[in-house]
């Protein structure tokens, strides 16, 4: 369980860090994260 939540959370921030036009609400919360 806890293994998929974090693959997940990496794909995001990969995908994140692969568009930079996708910047917004996902941004914003990754923000708030750190």
């Amino acid at each position: 369980f806890l293994a998929l939540a974090l693959m997940q959370v990496a794909l995001m921030q990969l995908l994140s860090y692969c568009d930079p036009h996708q910047d917004g609400a996902v941004n914003d919360s990754h923000q708030g994260v750190r």
